[in-house]
């Protein structure tokens, strides 16, 4: 579980899975953030690219027991879907 926190509000994100601790993931989540937060607030672009991230992570998981940061990076569309 993730938690996604301001000042004044909290957040669970439940996607994602432990190959996600590999090297890169946390880049990868803060470059989806960086993007999303360039037209919404930052609150939810930062709980969107939690779960955008996650969810790709998770279905990546499905296909494959190991997989890099880059692996990942190119899932995030099929997140989406």
């Amino acid at each position: 579980i993730d938690f996604i926190a301001s000042p004044a509000r909290v957040r669970e994100n439940r996607t994602g899975n432990e190959v996600m601790t590999r090297g890169g993931t946390g880049d990868v989540l803060a470059g989806l953030c960086a993007a999303l937060h360039c037209k919404n607030p930052a609150f939810e672009s930062a709980c969107a690219a939690a779960w955008i991230n996650g969810r790709a992570g998770d279905k990546l998981k499905r296909r494959r027991r190991v997989f890099n940061a880059e692996d990942l990076a190119r899932a995030l569309p099929e997140a989406l879907k």
